[in-house]
């Protein structure tokens, strides 16, 4: 695994890739960026975003401590029986779903409990329109869930 300080100029190219997200980094703070078997984006020793194929994502560790993102990204909640597999890495299927916001197919969305507490982050394979409409199949790739490989992660 190598781990690399992030320079000025390449905080500003992050800041420019999670712009969507309503979070940036000041110039100084001390990012790292750590290529294992995914590349993770560390601050103050805690994976705060990853890449899954070239697209950045937020973590659930940078979900459940910012406001922001939790206002900012959709959500999509599954009943109790749907939690077990996703912990397991499960794709979300439609007939786990209890609630959809609104968002665009290819879109990071974080999947909820019934208790609206975040479990995983997802893309979402179809509109939420779309969703709504369809009563099977799977509707959301799972990226990282609670208790991972990427939320243990740490250096």
């Amino acid at each position: 695994m190598k781990i690399k300080r992030l320079s000025n100029k390449e905080i500003r190219a992050l800041n420019k890739d999670i712009e969507s997200f309503g979070v940036s980094f000041k110039k100084g703070d001390e990012l790292f960026m750590a290529d294992a078997k995914v590349k993770v984006i560390l601050y103050n020793k805690s994976a705060v975003f990853f890449y899954n194929k070239d697209r950045i994502f937020p973590t659930l560790k940078a979900v459940l401590s910012s406001e922001e993102l939790r206002r900012i990204l959709p959500t999509v909640t599954v009943d109790k029986g749907a939690v077990k597999f996703i912990l397991n890495g499960a794709d979300v299927m439609r007939p786990g779903i209890l609630e959809v916001s609104d968002f665009d197919k290819d879109s990071p969305v974080i999947v909820e409990d019934e208790k609206h507490r975040p479990i995983s982050v997802a893309l979402s394979l179809y509109s939420s329109k779309d969703i709504l409409s369809m009563s099977k199949g799977p509707v959301l790739k799972n990226l990282h869930q609670f208790n991972d490989s990427i939320w243990n992660f740490h250096i």
